[in-house]
């Protein structure tokens, strides 16, 4: 009879005890997750030119690019078509892509532009607004940030 209160007794502290240590889990508040956030990508302009078959990527800070074509003459009658694109956020930012005519090669002299690519067809140079960057007028932060934007737009340059 001893025995069996004895088991009866260690049954019921074991039951006790684990049903103490359950309570005492339970009890606990379960650990806070932090909140996730999410920010939209935005994804860069790309503009493509049907005309000459080319497209540059522009930061999102540009915004929306507007677009402005005109025909100039060049050294020696050489003529060039200057795409001008300007940002709509901020109309000091401007980049040029000047298509000449393979052909016309010769007569263009020295541009003070910097020569994208060669094609065939076309000779593409490129010339944006900061590249006045350090020069009297042009020592504002802005155009330093012109000039970096301009280098990574005319990085993008793709003939199709």
């Amino acid at each position: 009879m001893k025995k069996i209160i004895a088991v009866g007794t260690i049954t019921i502290l074991t039951t006790i005890g684990l049903a103490g240590c359950n309570s005492f889990q339970s009890s606990e508040t379960p650990a806070e997750q932090p909140e996730v956030t999410t920010t939209p990508v935005v994804e860069p302009l790309t503009y493509e030119n049907t005309e000459f078959n080319f497209s540059l990527t522009f930061p999102t800070n540009w915004g929306e690019v507007r677009e402005v074509e005109s025909t100039q003459a060049l050294m020696n009658g050489a003529q060039a078509t200057v795409v001008e694109l300007t940002s709509n956020e901020d109309t000091d930012r401007v980049v040029e892509v000047i298509v000449v005519k393979a052909a016309d090669k010769s007569n263009i002299g020295d541009l003070p532009s910097t020569l994208l690519k060669e094609t065939d067809d076309y000779l593409f140079y490129f010339n944006a607004s900061g590249d006045c960057y350090g020069k009297p007028g042009c020592e504002d932060v802005k155009y330093k940030t012109m000039l970096d934007e301009s280098q990574q737009i005319s990085a993008t340059f793709e003939v199709k």
